[in-house]
């Protein structure tokens, strides 16, 4: 069930761009800090880290003042209607004026390759509209940008200015919002750091709308791959899921395969490396990545699986530890503030900045070395309000002139779709299972008898008289009771089961949000009856929303899936004009080689610490290191 009123999203004014960001004929902004009412940006000198975070009025309530004329009370389709004091809506209009029709059929080829070009513009309003492709137009994207990825070297190389996105994880509004925060994508390089499918509800949309995009501008739009890019997680979690309900098998398979030609990582102006996990024991010097055979499925142990899953450690200061083993992850490894420096230092690197953990600002910086004020490693995350359960904001960073910006945004309202792309008949359950139950306790009720005196004989009692071989009056009397007592046991225990149900209809968006921090799709035991109090202590803050999610960032076990390889499927449909005649197999991939003409001149500087935004007179301190 789709294309609702949406979900329980806060209302956003973030920090925007009016125009569409993909539209070519445009003239957007660059950033959302290019508007003083829309953002707020520290005037901080060259070399500085600029947090910019949307503006003190997000999230707050849109209703009107108090000394506003209310509205009306009752409104369907933009007329009030009250005939005998009781509501009736019109049969053509939508009862929420403002959500827009789904788009009912496939999006034509002709609209969706224009010139033999694909429209961007017009495929990401198509898809903010719900509406699907065609089968064999989805295998021409996946399989152009597939031959892109083939091509690639496994360490990109890019030069600033750039914008570098944390995970997307299947929230396709707040990708939309996030090309308006990070500017227009003709005019700004792109990396993102993997993770743009699984655990939300759109990530087909997702990889459709940034595949398109790195076919169209494949020199300045990166995508490197994250943990959740493969068959074993995308079965375990809703991706393929996903692929079968809208699409079929043969799109699955198709983008697995694209998955499996993704960089692992990229080096930012010969300073900053660029990954998605996390470092590894076994890669010492960058020339390690680069001759990584990454064609394939990752491995549950070895350098890609580090790449790909290792992470900080909590306590990032231990003088006793370099790597630990990553008890949360279930492989891979931790690595300490030690073993950042020490990976710095002998590849004369200045930060790593990677995705992979959720974080409650969007970001997170982690203690610098000990000759430069720039922090060791930057996790950047671009999922706001994650799961529709975190509370927290998205962010990009934004290199550019020297300068390091961190843009905050929050989450849209979306369509809403039933947890694990339930159907409506599975969703009205617990509403039948409760009038069963009302049902059920009025008669046990009916049943009670709370007299205690003995009727007239009657066929109970010669059932009785039989049963204990005499009429004896005390063993009836003691019979009954018992009886009754069991019943009355019945009657509780259906009031409990009842209540249990009025808790799952009534805080349903509670209910579907833990169902979806929890690896079995379940509420935990007991917690619904315990009540809606319980529910809202279960999501109350991100810290207990990440709580509750921490047994998902364990990697499933591996009997989950059998990873195979696939054929790619031929395209059927005009291909794009940049985009390589013939797709390289795995085993006759270009040879990585670094770029020669990479700039190491530049070193950016960051704040020794992390002040207000609004704060004009922020010091800094150049690293002198390199």
């Amino acid at each position: 069930m789709s294309g609702g009123a949406g979900t329980n999203a806060s209302s956003s004014s973030n920090a925007t761009v009016s125009e569409n960001p993909l539209a070519a004929s445009k003239t957007a902004p660059a950033s959302a800090a290019a508007s003083p009412a829309a953002a707020t940006r520290a005037v901080a000198p060259t070399g500085a880290v600029v947090i910019v975070t949307p503006d003190a009025g997000e999230g707050a309530a849109t209703s009107s003042s108090s000394g506003a004329d209310p509205a009306p009370a009752l409104t369907y389709g933009g007329k009030v209607k009250i005939p005998f004091g009781r509501p009736t809506a019109t049969t053509t209009d939508r009862v929420v004026g403002s959500v827009p029709y789904p788009a009912v059929e496939p999006m034509p080829t002709d609209k969706l390759f224009v010139n033999g070009a694909i429209d961007a513009a017009a495929l990401q309003q198509h898809l903010l509209l719900e509406g699907r492709l065609q089968i064999p137009d989805i295998m021409t994207i996946v399989t152009q940008a597939r031959a892109l990825f083939l091509a690639e070297p496994t360490l990109l190389f890019i030069d600033p200015p750039l914008t570098v996105c944390g995970d997307v994880h299947g929230q396709y509004w707040d990708l939309v919002k996030l090309f308006e925060i990070g500017g227009p994508v003709q005019k700004n390089t792109y990396l993102f750091l993997g993770d743009y499918v699984d655990r939300g509800n759109f990530s087909c949309e997702v990889v459709f709308l940034l595949y398109s995009l790195k076919i169209l501008y494949p020199k300045t739009f990166y995508m490197i791959r994250g943990n959740h890019e493969c068959r074993h997680l995308t079965e375990f979690f809703t991706f393929k899921q996903e692929c079968l309900r809208k699409y079929n098998t043969q799109v699955y398979d198709a983008i697995m395969d694209s998955f499996d030609a993704l960089p692992l990582g990229a080096l930012v102006n010969g300073q900053f490396l660029c990954i998605h996990g996390g470092i590894s024991p076994e890669i010492k010097t960058l020339d390690d990545i680069i001759r990584i055979d990454r064609f394939h499925e990752p491995p549950q142990t070895g350098a890609m699986c580090d790449l790909l899953w290792a992470d900080p450690a909590e306590v990032f200061v231990n003088p006793d530890e370099v790597f630990a083993f990553n008890e949360v992850r279930g492989c891979s490894y931790v690595f300490t503030h030690q073993a950042a420096c020490d990976f710095l230092e002998r590849n004369k690197l200045l930060s790593l900045v990677r995705a992979h953990e959720a974080q409650d600002e969007g970001f997170k910086m982690y203690l610098p070395r000990d000759n430069t004020s720039f922090p060791t490693v930057i996790t950047i995350f671009s999922a706001p309000n994650y799961l529709d359960s975190f509370n927290n904001k998205g962010a990009v960073l934004r290199y550019e002139n020297n300068v390091l910006n961190i843009r905050q945004f929050n989450q849209v309202p979306h369509p809403y779709w039933l947890p694990n792309f339930m159907d409506v008949f599975t969703w009205s359950l617990p509403f039948v299972a409760e009038k069963v139950a009302d049902l059920l306790i009025a008669f046990l009720r009916l049943c009670d008898d709370d007299n205690p005196d003995l009727p007239p004989e009657d066929d109970n009692d010669k059932e009785l008289d039989e049963l204990f071989g005499t009429h004896d009056p005390a063993s009836i009397v003691k019979e009954r009771a018992a009886r009754k007592a069991a019943l009355q046991n019945k009657i509780m225990g259906v009031s409990r089961f009842m209540t249990m149900f009025q808790t799952l209809r009534n805080e349903r968006e509670a209910v579907n949000q833990i169902k979806a921090i929890t690896p079995s799709a379940s509420v935990p035991k007991g917690l619904l009856l315990e009540g809606p109090h319980a529910l809202k202590r279960a999501l109350g803050s991100f810290k207990a929303a990440q709580e509750a999610d921490r047994i998902n960032e364990k990697r499933p076990p591996l009997h989950i899936v059998t990873p195979t390889r696939h054929t790619t499927p031929t395209a059927t449909t005009t291909s794009t004009a940049e985009t390589p005649s013939t797709a390289l197999p795995p085993n006759e991939a270009p040879q990585n080689t670094p770029n020669p003409n990479l700039s190491h001149n530049t070193t950016p500087t960051a704040e020794s610490s992390l002040l207000p935004s609004a704060n004009p007179s922020s010091t800094t301190t150049t690293p002198q290191g390199l």
